[in-house]
């Protein structure tokens, strides 16, 4: 079954008593081993990952001649994510032999869930609430119905330092003409509701050290306030070879400066900076610190 609806192949099969018959033009054809063909899976697996399985059997049966059933869907998509830690070992990217910042970025992102799908923990809290209706959630009761994803990116890029008059002319209603951002090098972004946080933050890692073994470049590690991404990636990074000092967060160093009374123009908004006429040299630091933890 192809993109083009159903497509018979005629070819010279070699058989012999008791084994399986050999169809040599199929390896010529790149033929699969099942009923659809490559194209029909490709478009099954791209459009299951953004839409409902009975939106891609309908997507299928408008916009191709292949007439597939949503069990078949569901099959084919079940399948075609199987190969994905192969697939991404395959090709992991060796030592970089390059001075740019090493960033890794995680997220968590959680999506609802069956019942028999949850995890241990979350399925018996599920279990112990109350439902307030019989065929839906009421308002409030989505609590303990879903399980985290967690989200990794890992790539290479430049230092982009800019300047405290960089940063104010970004505040002005016309914008000169951009500067040119470095973009990021060999990028890798995935995601995995069936492993932990921790077992996502640890591949990170550990692609990262394939990339800088030795702890040469200087690293980022960004996260949210989440507990369960924060103590996982300060294990990873005590565990990692060579040194790796700890930033304090940009908002809490600006915090204490704020109640230290060192920083008094810092109240004031940036748009209210931008039109005062002249700027104290306290508030040319906060502008220069803006702009270095904004590179970053």
């Amino acid at each position: 079954m192809s993109v083009v609806g159903e497509v018979d192949v005629p070819r010279v099969a070699y058989q012999a008593p008791g084994v399986p018959g050999l169809h040599p033009m199929d390896a010529a054809l790149s033929l699969p081993d099942e009923l659809y063909s490559h194209s029909v899976r490709r478009y099954v697996a791209e459009s299951a990952a953004r839409s409902s399985f009975d939106e891609v059997v309908e997507g299928l049966r408008k916009s191709t001649g292949a007439a597939v059933p949503k069990r078949q869907v569901e099959e084919l998509a079940e399948r075609a994510a199987q190969d994905f830690d192969a697939f991404y070992s395959s090709r992991a990217v060796e030592v970089e032999d390059t001075q740019a910042l090493l960033v890794l970025s995680f997220d968590g992102k959680g999506i609802a869930m069956r019942r028999e799908d949850l995890r241990p923990a979350t399925r018996k809290a599920a279990d112990a609430g109350k439902h307030k209706l019989t065929k839906r959630l009421a308002k409030g009761e989505k609590r303990n119905r879903k399980r985290m994803a967690e989200v990794a990116t890992i790539y290479t890029i430049d230092p982009w330092v800019r300047t405290p008059d960089d940063i104010v002319n970004d505040l002005r209603p016309v914008h000169d003409v951009a500067a040119q951002r470095p973009r990021p090098v060999n990028k890798r972004v995935w995601a995995s509701v069936e492993k932990s946080a921790r077992e996502v933050i640890s591949a990170a890692f550990a692609e990262g050290l394939r990339r800088d073994p030795e702890r040469l470049r200087r690293w980022v590690v960004l996260v949210d306030g989440n507990k369960d991404q924060i103590t996982p990636a300060a294990a990873s990074t005590q565990a990692a070879p060579g040194e790796m000092s700890k930033t304090p967060s940009f908002q809490k160093s600006r915090t204490r400066r704020i109640w230290a009374g060192e920083v008094p123009l810092l109240a004031p908004s940036p748009r209210r900076c931008r039109e005062s006429s002249t700027s104290s040299d306290a508030a040319t630091t906060v502008i220069q610190d803006a702009g270095h933890h904004d590179s970053r």
